[in-house]
């Protein structure tokens, strides 16, 4: 900036305040500032300066101050007004820092910078629509604007519009190859759309080029997660809480990491160490509850599992009632309670083992589930009625989600877990479904390989879902056994997702539909009814003519547990919560033998010895 023509004494000294303030020396060049506004007040440009030193410094709302006495000398002063409105912005003082880029415009229609800036604004006030246009009006004057194309990623990404964030950081990328924000931002829109190697990849050269970018680093661990290089991931997270101990998410994914290593001791220790401000921090504390049950540690667990209506996720489906909540606090006899579901399939079939041990406290039960299970649980024990989901409720007395029962319940230790026989199958369909199969010339075998579609489901769920699942093909080598007979069992909401359908080169019959004219592998063909499975109790009358169910983590296992039939259980390595650790058996469920990974993501193990045994079995 050219100091204004003032006698030679001030405009000596100015240009030595602009000389000692561009080289840094702020306190000597305040101290001259400070002499010029002595003899000369209203001196513009001194005032003006005063206000930059103050930007220099990282102190906005001081240098607001000082620019405002110089924009009452010289109000329609471009520069001033522009370096105003940043100030503002400094101090989130959008609305006015919003006025003052409008006056810069006004006075500057072309001021390219102002209207990005502008446009950074509105986007801080979440006026996206708004913040877009000033972002297109930037890059049609100036297409090299590769900040410009970075915000307006970030305004379509923050709209859901994926596809055209994407587009926009890559042409920032393109213009500004070397930028590391682009690059970050392209990545993790990457991964959100699932292209995990070019993800990695585009990490890897953030780093290159900014090697302490923690939040890339951070990024860059989760995708290490979900690859099952755990170690890697773990020494990620631990470098980014060195560079940014406070950041949103390091500490909990941290924690995740360590619970996936199957330390769940120190799992717990890092999850006390989500601070409360971090989003995840109620999530963390449900993790600890979720750790101590797998460790047995049912007392503390169930405790800390009611916190799970603290968190984001179970906050959207929480039900509110008038009656009050019963958590064993009070006699029953007398009293009709609700128990109602909370979360999925398999949840409730393995909680509803608790309503005869109320309807022996003298309690009427009435049972209300997803519509899915409710013809299946009309045969409950003890239960007096049982409604779907949204159905009107007749009068009751007190209500219970059904997995706060094991504490109402005080189940503190495995012995204190409800047998497994509560459930009744309809004799009726059972005798249909055996006369449709015909006669049985061999061992039947029901299959289930996948968990729920995961192109519906939150990134979570996605992770969850990629490790309990086993590509299709990789179960290839049960189905060599033509000593039995396979019956598919794979809901038909995942029949088709990606994880179901990896198939490789193996021939199929498989149609886009579903199953309907089974799958032959080798010679061997899976039997497929699956599209007149209408809800759970036709699935439990199908499993109730089949010898031996195998299955992934899913509720068909739950019911065939729940039915008592035996049902060898394909466990992933970091186990859910209710098969606890090291043990082949459940407590849950006496006909269950689970097969555990000995390595994360590696199912090769498992399905040898699920291979080996079935033909054992099958020689008998």
């Amino acid at each position: 900036m050219r100091p204004t023509p003032q006698n030679p004494a001030i405009a000596a000294q100015i240009q030595q305040a602009v000389a000692l303030h561009q080289r840094g020396d702020h306190d000597k060049a305040e101290a001259v500032y400070k002499k010029v506004l002595a003899k000369a007040p209203k001196h513009f440009q001194a005032l003006y300066l005063m206000g930059m030193l103050q930007l220099h410094r990282e102190d906005p709302a001081a240098a607001i101050e000082w620019i405002d006495k110089a924009l009452k000398i010289n109000p329609t002063h471009v520069d001033a007004q522009f370096d105003r409105a940043t100030a503002l912005e400094d101090v989130e003082r959008y609305t006015e820092a919003l006025r003052s880029y409008d006056l810069v415009l006004a006075l500057k229609s072309d001021f390219t910078e102002a209207l990005y800036r502008r446009g950074n604004v509105l986007r801080a006030m979440k006026r996206h629509m708004e913040a877009l246009d000033c972002y297109k009006r930037v890059l049609a004057a100036q297409p090299d604007h590769a900040q410009a194309w970075l915000k307006q990623g970030n305004s379509l990404n923050d709209l859901g519009r994926l596809s055209e964030a994407l587009t926009c950081y890559e042409k920032a990328v393109e213009v500004a190859p070397e930028y590391p924000e682009a690059l970050f931002n392209l990545a993790n829109t990457l991964k959100e759309f699932d292209r995990i190697d070019e993800a990695m990849a585009i990490y890897d050269k953030v780093l290159e080029i900014e090697p302490d970018f923690a939040e890339a680093i951070a990024n860059r661990a989760y995708l290490l997660a979900g690859k099952y290089r755990l170690e890697e991931a773990l020494a990620g997270y631990d470098r980014a809480i060195e560079l940014l101990p406070d950041y949103p998410d390091m500490a909990y994914n941290r924690a995740v990491t360590l619970e996936e290593l199957q330390r769940y001791d120190d799992a717990i220790a890092g999850y006390a160490l989500v601070p409360s401000s971090d989003p995840n921090y109620q999530s963390a504390r449900w993790n600890t509850a979720l750790c101590n049950l797998k460790l047995g540690n049912l007392e503390a667990g169930w405790r800390q599992y009611e916190q799970r209506w603290q968190t984001e996720q179970m906050r959207k489906t929480q039900r509110y009632f008038t009656q009050p909540l019963w958590l064993g606090d009070g006699p029953l006899a007398g009293k009709t309670i609700l128990l109602h579901s909370e979360q999925g399939f398999g949840d409730t079939l393995q909680f509803a083992r608790y309503a005869p041990m109320l309807a022996e406290r003298g309690a009427r039960v009435i049972l209300q589930v997803q519509p899915a299970l409710k013809s299946l649980m009309a045969n409950v024990k003890g239960v007096s009625a049982v409604l779907a989901t949204g159905e009107q409720l007749p009068p009751f007395d007190l209500q219970c989600p059904l997995m706060s029962l094991p504490l109402a319940c005080q189940t503190f230790s495995l012995n204190d877990i409800p047998d497994a026989g509560y459930l009744q199958q309809d004799p009726a369909k059972t005798e249909s479904w055996k006369v449709r199969l015909g006669e049985k010339r061999k061992p039947r075998v029901g299959l289930v390989w996948s968990g729920s579609n995961p192109r519906v489901n939150s990134p979570a769920t996605k992770r969850l879902d990629a490790a309990r699942s086993i590509p299709f093909n990789a179960m290839s080598p049960l189905l060599q056994n033509d000593q039995v007979e396979f019956f598919a069992l794979q809901p038909q909401s995942s029949i088709n997702s990606p994880l179901s359908l990896n198939l490789g080169g193996l021939s199929s019959a498989l149609k886009l539909g579903g199953l309907s004219s089974g799958l032959t592998i080798g010679g061997q063909r899976l039997v497929d009814y699956t599209r007149d499975l209408r809800d759970f109790s036709d699935t439990a009358a199908l499993i109730d003519n089949l010898d031996l169910v195998i299955s992934v983590d899913t509720a068909v296992a739950h019911l065939a547990g729940s039915l008592g039939k035996p049902v060898w259980l394909l466990n992933r390595y970091n186990t859910d919560w209710r098969w606890l650790l090291g043990r082949n058996d459940s407590p849950w469920y006496p006909s269950m033998r689970i097969f555990r990974q000995e390595k994360p993501g590696d199912w090769s193990k498992v399905i040898e010895d699920v291979r080996t045994e079935l033909q054992q079995q099958a020689q008998r």
